[in-house]
């Protein structure tokens, strides 16, 4: 079968990053409606690059559209737009990377051991990237950008990316796993809250896994259809991360860490285990500890018998009635 030229293969990849995009918008519109309807502080380190990855999507967006002279565009590598759209998927994947990396850094309680490699990752793909990114001007006439200069350190920052999306998953992963079965003899709601959180960033990040994987396929077979796929990505990288908050955002409540700061636990997952030190033998702290929502609902169902132990009244620290400024008591 024919393979497509570069005119027809840029044509459909604008066409489908178009309908991403669509996308896109009511989604990370939809995001911030989630994080400013609550009366919650912010996770800035998460909803920063979020807010950024919005940009630099809409630049990427919008920068066929600019081109005076679209014909120029297919013909030749060494318009401006076409730097600007290599160095904006870069920059781009760094800033999803990195929010990855953080997550994995978060969950496990900040210990940089456990992020390291994934940081050495980051490096190596970002500088790899922008490496082919300043090779481009040494595309000859009549060449394509499947020359070395450009095609190994492209390739490599693709699957350094790669590696690193799969490495942080699994970490991530493993430990809300792991806290999940340190909470199952306390409450099974308790656990299933857990694997809710862990179904959200595995279907979310096998979405972007799976592209990527498509994307490295088609490059290394030099593919008429990688530059539909690399447009595709460039959106679809931004529509993960979006996509993450807005589930975790409006199927979790008022204490769960993965979007907001958290008064309790600085992983953003509570560990009963890690928590001893703090909540002691009180066993209505540690139900307090537990409870997924801080509720008193949830506190009473979780031991409807037992009443609060060491005269607490049931307040749970860091939890207000929404726009009152005043400690919620059962």
């Amino acid at each position: 079968m024919r393979d497509l030229s570069r005119s027809e293969a840029v044509l459909i990849a604008v066409w489908t990053e178009t309908l991403l995009y669509g996308i896109y918008v009511p989604l990370f519109v939809a995001c911030l409606w989630v994080t400013w309807s609550r009366k919650l502080r912010v996770n800035w380190k998460l909803f920063a690059p979020a807010i950024v990855m919005f940009m630099l999507s809409t630049i990427h967006m919008g920068g066929f559209i600019l081109s005076p002279i679209p014909s120029d565009f297919f013909k030749d590598y060494h318009t401006w737009i076409y730097h600007a759209d290599l160095a904006l998927y870069v920059t781009i994947a760094l800033v999803g990377d990195s929010v990855v990396i953080y997550r994995a850094y978060a969950i496990w309680d900040s210990k940089f051991s456990v992020v390291a490699a994934p940081i050495a990752m980051l490096i190596a793909s970002t500088t790899s990237g922008y490496y082919a990114v300043a090779g481009v001007n040494t595309i000859q006439s009549g060449q394509t950008a499947n020359i070395p200069r450009v095609s190994d350190f492209l390739r490599t920052e693709m699957i350094l990316s790669l590696a690193l999306n799969l490495t942080c998953t699994s970490l991530i992963a493993f430990r809300i796993g792991s806290s999940a079965r340190v909470v199952a003899p306390l409450s099974r709601s308790r656990m299933s809250a857990y694997y809710g959180v862990l179904a959200i960033i595995i279907e979310s990040a096998a979405i972007y896994t799976v592209s990527v994987a498509i994307f490295i396929g088609c490059y290394l077979a030099e593919i008429g259809a990688q530059t539909i796929l690399f447009n595709m990505n460039v959106q679809i990288m931004c529509i993960v991360q979006a996509l993450i908050l807005v589930r975790v955002g409006m199927g979790l409540h008022h204490d769960d860490t993965t979007l907001w700061q958290t008064t309790r636990s600085p992983g953003g997952v509570l560990d009963i285990q890690r928590d001893q030190g703090i909540i002691g033998d009180d066993t209505w702290a540690k139900l307090q500890a537990t409870s997924w929502t801080g509720h008193c609902d949830e506190l009473h169902e979780l031991s409807p018998t037992s009443p609060p132990a060491h005269g607490h009244s049931g307040r749970v620290p860091g939890f207000e009635k929404a726009g009152t400024g005043q400690p919620d008591v059962c």
